[in-house]
């Protein structure tokens, strides 16, 4: 398992801050965690609209460790190790894949619609879906909560490592929802993974 400052830099790097210091980690809300906080989670989801139908689970550290390695390819498990994802799924194949990475700094968060690519369902889509290997099913087997049968499933992974941005990114596929996916057959994942980055050492 990689080291948790080997993630943080690779983190950080990915997010286009590069020689972000200590001073940029705090005014971009970036902190350690060294434990699950219940307070902070229960916070986090009780900020959340209530318009839009969703479910809230937590994943153990070997669960997120599952999904770093979900696929052999160097390429993919760089985009799997990021703390905050939006995975969009038609059926079992990956339709659109967004990470932290990929977001543009604006004020003190990301803008994960820089680009227009959220104004559309599903998504525009950073990477070429079909080269990375990524299957719905594949998900499921890590996290049997992820229900079956819908025509789409969206992941949303976020932290109370970088609450800021989680907070901004549940807010860009909720806005797409209510926009241009209300009434479809869409279920819709928040997984916590802080378990994962509080236990690396």
């Amino acid at each position: 398992m990689k080291t948790k400052t080997h993630l943080l830099s690779l983190m950080l790097c990915a997010f286009v801050l590069s020689g972000c210091s200590s001073i940029m980690m705090k005014y971009f809300g970036i902190r350690n965690i060294d434990r699950f906080d219940q307070k902070g989670y229960d916070n986090f989801i009780n900020r959340l609209p209530d318009d839009v139908p969703y479910t809230a689970l937590i994943g153990t550290a070997a669960q997120f460790d599952s999904v770093i390695h979900i696929s052999s390819s160097e390429i993919t498990q760089h985009i799997a190790c990021q703390p905050i994802q939006m995975l969009y799924f038609k059926a079992d194949s990956l339709a659109a894949w967004h990470v932290n990475c990929t977001g543009k700094p604006s004020g003190r968060t990301l803008n994960w619609n820089y680009d227009r690519n959220f104004e559309a369902f599903p998504p525009k889509s950073i990477y070429s879906c079909d080269s990375l290997g990524v299957t719905l099913q594949a998900y499921r087997d890590i996290y049997p909560e992820i229900a079956t049968g819908s025509s789409y499933t969206v992941i949303v992974f976020w932290t109370n490592m970088m609450t800021r941005i989680s907070q901004t990114a549940a807010k860009t596929v909720f806005d797409n929802y209510r926009k241009y996916a209300k009434g479809r057959d869409i279920r819709i994942y928040l997984i916590n993974n802080d378990l994962f980055f509080a236990q690396m050492k």
